[in-house]
């Protein structure tokens, strides 16, 4: 789910930033720019996805160590990214003070959420009844919504490690309030949306 809910996050975004005049002129390089920046999100999601289950698999708990080890893996997959973008006419050195406070929070969320659906799986094998077992429907939207904010936030506070050349440097915050403002709201649709969706077969089924 993690992945559709992300393409489907990006995707969203993209159309919306695509009603304002100054981004339907930077597309398609913006797009293909925030495709990068998707793929990249998505591996690290699936290196935290990865760490839960075998945690889980092995009892042991995701410690503050493993959080450690995948914000080290974070910042490796963050280099394969730069190395993909040094096409695009912007200059990314990133500063992880600003960010890698939100990053550990969302991979600590996202292990946390995780562990006790594995959990859960163990006796309730389908993914629908076992969200509905441990959560309510506005719990999970709480739970999707915070996973998509926290990402949202971790791309806004990278607008310090960007650099862009001539006028759009100039607009650079706005421009990075603009995005953030359309990711939030996307966030809480798309969440609004998966959740009802969840609960909807679910009360189909009941």
């Amino acid at each position: 789910m993690n992945r559709f809910m992300m393409q489907e996050f990006s995707q969203r975004t993209v159309e919306a930033l695509k009603q304002g005049t100054l981004f339907s002129l930077m597309l398609p390089p913006l797009q293909s720019f925030l495709e990068i920046n998707l793929q990249k999100e998505v591996k690290k999601d699936q290196l935290v996805l990865t760490s839960a289950a075998v945690a889980y698999k092995t009892g042991k708990e995701a410690d503050s160590r493993e959080v450690q080890r995948l914000l080290q893996e974070a910042r490796s997959i963050d280099r394969n990214f730069l190395r993909q973008a040094s096409p695009f006419p912007i200059n990314i050195d990133i500063q992880y003070y600003d960010i890698e406070e939100i990053r550990q929070q969302r991979i600590e969320l996202m292990i946390e959420a995780a562990t006790r659906l594995f959990a859960r799986w163990e006796t309730i094998p389908r993914f629908r009844e076992a969200v509905a077992s441990l959560y309510d429907a506005q719990q999970f939207r709480s739970l999707l919504y915070e996973i998509l904010h926290l990402y949202s936030h971790e791309t806004r506070m990278l607008h310090n490690s960007i650099h862009m050349p001539g006028i759009i440097s100039m607009a650079r915050n706005s421009l990075a309030q603009t995005i953030y403002s359309t990711m939030e709201r996307v966030s809480a649709e798309l969440a609004g949306e998966l959740s009802r969706k969840v609960y909807r077969c679910m009360q189909g089924n009941g």
